[in-house]
């Protein structure tokens, strides 16, 4: 059995359709598709991993379902998240998309941005409102924060001088007094500091937007394809 997968995996490392093929049906012939598959999920190669789930999903896509949802959204190779994706599309029910949704709402934009494209490839129709909610939140633009103004504060650079402006003359039993009226002359320059615009705190990456709008995307053109169109 070890030696029939060492051979499968063998023809996983050739690029092309026919290597793949023949991989697939070796591992098909070790019997258990998930005891043999699901190990190499998460402790194999990227082309090892990308081969298991691309085999499970030719395989017992339903067998593995909670390896192939955590391929994902956490894998770190796109070719391996896609052939996970798919895996899912052929199990053929839309539950098996509600632990992506929820990594939707994850701290990590990462996994959020690996949920959003899994979604869009697996093209289960329920996960189009979700993806247009998580897409009005990403671009929604941040609530005030209750405060009447936003913050400031200045510098002054510079020196002041005092001067002699004029004198009140004041006039007391025939004796005249001058009281000096004394100014100051600034010279120099003030910096005004404010603040203009805060953004989220809970920071969407350009790869999440792009991810959500390319998985809203592809599935329109998935619905589209899909509908008759009328004569």
């Amino acid at each position: 059995m070890k030696r029939a997968l060492k051979l499968a995996l063998s023809y996983s490392k050739k690029k092309g359709a026919a290597h793949r093929e023949l991989a697939i049906r070796r591992l098909a012939e070790l019997g258990d598709p998930k005891r043999t598959l699901t190990p190499l999920l998460s402790l194999g190669r990227e082309h090892e991993r990308a081969l298991a789930a691309h085999a499970l999903r030719r395989l017992a896509p339903a067998k593995s379902l909670e390896p192939l949802l955590q391929r994902c959204a956490l894998d770190g190779s796109r070719e391996v998240r896609t052939e996970a994706a798919h895996a899912l599309a052929a199990v053929g029910e839309e539950g098996v998309i509600l632990p992506l949704v929820r990594a939707l709402s994850s701290e990590y934009s990462s996994v959020r941005a690996n949920s959003a494209e899994a979604l869009g490839v697996a093209g289960y129709p329920a996960a189009v409102p979700v993806l247009k909610a998580q897409l009005a939140r990403l671009t929604s633009p941040t609530k005030a924060s209750g405060q009447t103004a936003p913050p400031r504060s200045h510098i002054f650079v510079g020196k002041q001088t005092a001067y002699v402006q004029d004198f009140d003359v004041e006039v007391a039993q025939a004796s005249a007094v001058a009281d000096p009226q004394v100014n100051t002359l600034s010279q120099g320059a003030v910096l005004d500091v404010r603040v203009i615009a805060v953004t989220s705190g809970g920071s969407a990456t350009r790869t999440e937007l792009a991810a959500v709008r390319a998985a809203l995307a592809s599935l329109k053109a998935r619905e589209a394809a899909e509908t008759p169109s009328g004569d």
